[in-house]
């Protein structure tokens, strides 16, 4: 006859074997959620009229705390620009501070004529490293895409944030300052002239 004891405590090794298994089994389960990445990818073209599809490669978007409009509009970046610039663009204060950022930077990548030449392209690049450092505390994290215009911001904390990114093919431009949701886990969105605040 089996002695009763030694098969209970047979029972209870084998219990709390089981157990430690199931334990161990959770905490690997619990430990990869727990470190489950939080990732936004972008996806950046142009869109054409002719069915052209330019992707948006090798340029910078930034994922900020606050909206790039309002941070112009803090920065008050147009105050120094010379008469001259201020006229071509219209009048400013009839214009938005995005419109006014995307022409200057346009007008400065097109190398087109500035007024009083030299002097000018200083004021107007002082004007871009004001507004460069009033928006650097404001960044989250960055990224460039690749040539096929794909990024992925990797390791963000969810929550809200804005989405800015600049580019222009030829005369055509397009600004985005996207309000964007990050949920935890993987997170998507494309960027072409329809979701740009400015576009043209």
């Amino acid at each position: 006859m089996k002695n009763p004891i030694k098969q209970f405590t047979s029972y209870l090794i084998f219990i709390s074997a089981l157990l430690l298994l199931l334990n161990q089994s959770c905490a690997k389960q619990g430990t990869v959620l727990s470190v489950q990445e939080t990732v936004l990818s972008v996806e950046a073209a142009l869109v054409f009229k002719s069915g052209d599809v330019k992707p948006v490669a090798r340029t910078e978007f930034l994922l900020l705390d606050k909206d790039f409009e309002t941070i112009l509009k803090e920065s008050d970046f147009t105050s120094e620009l010379p008469q001259n610039l201020k006229e071509s663009l219209g009048k400013v204060s009839e214009i938005s501070p995005l419109r006014s950022f995307a022409l200057i930077v346009q007008a400065t990548q097109m190398k087109m004529d500035l007024p009083e030449q030299q002097k000018g392209k200083a004021v107007i690049n002082a004007s871009m490293i004001k507004t460069l450092i009033a928006t650097k505390s404001h960044i989250v994290s960055q990224t460039t895409t690749d040539f096929q215009g794909k990024a992925e911001f990797k390791d963000v904390k969810p929550g809200e944030y804005y989405l800015f990114g600049y580019t222009n093919a030829g005369e055509s431009i397009a600004v985005w300052n996207i309000k964007t949701q990050v949920k935890s886990g993987q997170n998507s969105i494309i960027l072409d002239q329809k979701n740009a605040d400015i576009s043209q």
